[in-house]
């Protein structure tokens, strides 16, 4: 069948759906969930996002485009962009979203949840590609940049009314509470829709983008475990509440329980939603910031190769910090369930650590890997590392001996005492760490996430600087540091005398 025959074959199935639904389920009570009529719901939902995608030119222009050019598999910078655009999805999908859903002891049903995930995401991805055909050809002069806008604008208010006042309310099954859905958006969705959008804009790869969504609700299918078809166990329809047309037009409103500290449902975390989003977004922050320095380090590749043994190792060790901060969110979401309460932490601290040491290795080596010392003595404590962290002996050395060995590599090549600025991001973390520790105020996690990160960020300036014969001074460094620890211990006596956070459903 030629690709002509596509929108007639959606068409003909959303009509065949349409009336398998109004024979059996016309009258369906919108207080019971069936699992089959919800399917056949979304299925003809899927069918309109098709149809709109193929009329506004999205699927054809998407069938006549590779999954990438050559040029962009050659660019570093494109594959870094791939790789943190799949880790943000991945740790926003698969660990986030699954971590503050409520599945009501729903069966894990993999293949028909892994199916449901592949359509549903196809038909998003597809309908977000439209929306972006339909400002093209409205307005054919508006600069790229102005399309990302109304797009991003477009798919926003669709995710909203969409969501809260359709799929939520007769597709889905009940899988969130008013606090969950607070959390979620800016976690989850906005960050992604956010990103891939301008990762589509920059490089319109058009398969790239949608396999992102649907890698994402293929995740949030799983996730909730959206009951097959043919499931025969009882299932929570959403709670609705009045919407923006009152009762008539009910929205989803997420499920209440009578006794919020007690309820099983609702013990997935302590956070407030409002610390919750902090703390979740300066970890998805901390774990992105490494494509700041890749760009910079393709930009710069030709002075870097007058001052560096191997800087192309530089792109091998963000991908590692990238991964690392993975792992981190990781252990955030399944050792503690974000409520950080200084409990030993497990196999997921040990990786992210590890992944930590062997990128600030890497980063010696590609400064100074010609001294074979130098390369044996920085991967040979790498390696020490996830052993004295699982015997809780000596990790902080290793990692402190790595930390110090990359400041003192990057001064030398870079020539820029600005890396220096680094050792205050040190001190920061361990800062807040330690009034984490003493007030179980769980916002001081965020702090601890963004300035551990920061730290990474004087390297991409010593570079841009040494490739435009530009410095910062040794003195503006001193000048900085003691205002920095002036601040920190003036105000540490106010700040260990926070309260702890208290547990968001009681």
């Amino acid at each position: 069948m030629s690709i002509e025959w596509f929108p007639v074959a959606i068409a003909a199935t959303a009509v065949l759906l349409l009336a398998v639904y109004l024979s059996r389920y016309r009258h369906l009570p919108e207080n019971v969930y069936v699992p089959a009529a919800s399917w056949l719901r979304a299925g003809m939902y899927f069918c309109f996002c098709y149809l709109v995608a193929w009329y506004s030119g999205a699927i054809p222009a998407a069938l006549s485009q590779p999954l990438a050019t050559p040029g962009q598999l050659a660019d570093p910078v494109w594959r870094a962009w791939a790789f943190g655009l799949f880790v943000l999805v991945t740790i926003g999908y698969w660990v986030i979203w699954r971590r503050f859903t409520i599945r009501f002891e729903r069966k894990l049903e993999l293949l028909p949840q892994l199916f449901f995930g592949l359509l549903w995401g196809l038909a998003s991805g597809f309908l977000f590609l439209a929306f972006w055909h339909m400002v093209q050809s409205l307005l054919p002069s508006l600069p790229i940049w102005g399309v990302w806008l109304i797009t991003y604008f477009i798919i926003s208010m669709w995710q909203w009314l969409w969501q809260d006042y359709g799929w939520d309310v007769y597709i889905s099954p009940e899988h969130d509470c008013p606090w969950s859905i607070a959390v979620k958006v800016p976690a989850t969705h906005i960050p992604n829709v956010t990103f891939c959008l301008i990762f589509f804009a920059i490089y319109g790869n058009y398969w790239i983008f949608v396999g992102l969504q649907t890698w994402a609700l293929m995740g949030a299918s799983v996730s909730m475990r959206m009951p097959s078809p043919w499931c025969a166990d009882e299932t929570l329809a959403a709670r609705r509440a009045p919407g923006l047309l009152g009762a008539a037009r009910a929205r989803a409103a997420g499920y209440e329980a009578a006794d919020k500290r007690n309820d099983i449902y609702l013990r997935s975390t302590g956070l407030p939603a409002g610390t919750a989003i902090w703390v979740l977004g300066a970890h998805l922050v901390a774990a992105l910031c490494p494509l700041l320095m890749l760009a910079v380090v393709q930009q710069n590749m030709a002075y870097l190769e007058t001052v560096m043994h191997m800087p192309t190792l530089l792109y091998l060790a963000a991908l590692m910090m990238m991964l690392g901060g993975a792992f981190e969110i990781a252990q955030n979401s399944f050792e503690h369930h974000w409520y950080n309460t200084g409990e030993k932490p497990g196999y997921f601290d040990t990786v992210f650590g590890t992944m930590a040491c062997l990128a600030m290795a890497t980063m010696i080596v590609a400064c100074f890997g010609r001294h074979p010392w130098v390369l044996a003595l920085s991967y040979f404590t790498a390696a020490a590392y996830p052993i004295l962290h699982r015997h809780d002996f000596g990790r902080d050395m290793a990692r402190a001996a790595l930390g110090i060995g990359l400041v003192i590599a990057m001064y030398y090549s870079l020539g820029d005492p600005v890396v220096f600025l680094s050792f205050n991001t040190v001190f920061l973390t361990i800062y807040f760490y330690e009034l984490l520790q003493k007030t179980r105020a769980q916002f001081f996690h965020g702090f601890v996430a963004v300035t551990s990160a920061v730290g990474m960020l004087t390297i991409p300036v010593a570079i841009y600087n040494g490739a435009n014969g530009l410095s910062v001074d040794a003195w503006q460094v001193f000048v900085l540091t003691g205002l920095l620890w002036a601040v920190a211990f003036g105000i540490w006596p106010r700040m260990a005398g926070m309260r702890p956070t208290p547990n968001a459903h009681v």
